[in-house]
């Protein structure tokens, strides 16, 4: 129970995440790493890290362990509509809430651009240019229709959407689009964490589905249990193993119609004798009748039987206490 506890608290401090406005130099930090130095495959090894501690720690044949996956999982859910919720609120410039701490001294490490800045496509970034996608957010910032393609500083110059704002109202516009596309980075590493969990849920589901399939459609003709026994007695000594307690009673059967007990036996691959041959047990409800105090015939054939059972427990008896005897003459 302490791993699982200790597993949850592990993935909830890697899927979630604290953002920081740094005042000085007008720009958001996401998990202490600026947002316009967040590459598109930050989270990669975030989703790494998450499956290598599922497989390290989850059991996946045990029950318990898928139902802390489909608790995670729920988490998660949670997570992801939270998220969307928060996503939603930026879809402007002028964002409706506050959502982040605030500091105003200036960093010890600061990034090596602006946020209006964004550096070359090279080697060391994966040749990656985020351009195109700041672009876009932008353009959804001020419902820009038509596509931009020029510097992002010159777009809004040419579009009239600048008048009035400063340098550091720029800065600003880009740091909430760079906060933007690592909201959507970190929300796409979520979706693919919640695909990990449902396809492990799933996997163990079908699994578990096959193997029932399986119990219920296998018939072990040749694994059955035959008794010496017409079918009224062997009605009579179930009956009676439920009476006396050594067949457990059911505590749902107020009505004490033994519905499990009959339903089992019909099911359970037992044979009694008819005549010269064993045949399957079927249909128990007629040879084990609740009421059985109506008929003094069937009565008789029950008291037959049970004295007959006696006999022969009394004869076993007589058999077991010799070998004892000879058992303690020599000492054992």
């Amino acid at each position: 129970m302490l791993k699982l506890v200790k597993l949850n608290q592990k993935i909830s401090e890697l899927l979630n995440f604290d953002i920081d406005f740094n005042e000085s130099i007008n720009n958001f930090s996401y998990n202490k790493m600026w947002v316009n130095e967040i590459p598109s495959n930050y989270f990669k090894p975030t989703i790494s890290k998450i499956e290598k501690l599922i497989d390290k720690n989850i059991d996946y044949n045990d029950e318990q362990n898928i139902y802390f996956i489909e608790s995670v999982l729920e988490d998660i859910q949670e997570l992801i509509k939270s998220l969307n919720n928060r996503l939603l609120n930026y879809s402007s410039y002028d964002f409706s809430k506050i959502e982040w701490s605030v500091s105003f001294d200036f960093p010890d490490n600061p990034p090596e651009n602006l946020t209006t800045e964004l550096p070359t496509p090279l080697p060391s970034n994966n040749s990656e240019s985020k351009t195109p996608v700041i672009l876009q957010i932008v353009r959804e910032f001020f419902k820009i229709e038509d596509t931009l393609d020029d510097s992002l500083i010159d777009v809004l110059i040419e579009k009239n959407i600048v008048t009035g704002y400063d340098d550091y109202e720029l800065e600003l516009i880009f740091a909430k689009a760079h906060l933007v596309y690592a909201l959507i980075l970190h929300l796409e590493m979520i979706y693919e964490v919640a695909g990990f969990f449902d396809s492990i849920i799933q996997t163990y589901k079908r699994r578990k589905a096959q193997v029932e399939e399986k119990l219920i459609s296998f018939i072990p003709e040749d694994l059955k249990l035959e008794f010496n026994l017409s079918k009224t007695n062997l009605g009579h000594l179930f009956y009676n193993l439920y009476e006396i307690g050594i067949i457990a009673k059911d505590k749902k059967d107020v009505k004490d119609e033994r519905t499990n007990l009959k339903n089992y036996i019909n099911h359970a691959n037992i044979y009694y004798f008819d005549k010269s041959t064993f045949t399957k047990v079927q249909k128990m409800t007629r040879a084990m009748p609740v009421d059985r105090n109506l008929d003094s015939k069937l009565l008789e054939n029950e008291i037959t039987f049970l004295n007959d059972m006696v006999e022969k427990l009394s004869q076993r008896i007589d058999s077991l206490t010799k070998i004892k005897a000879e058992l303690v003459k020599r000492g054992h």
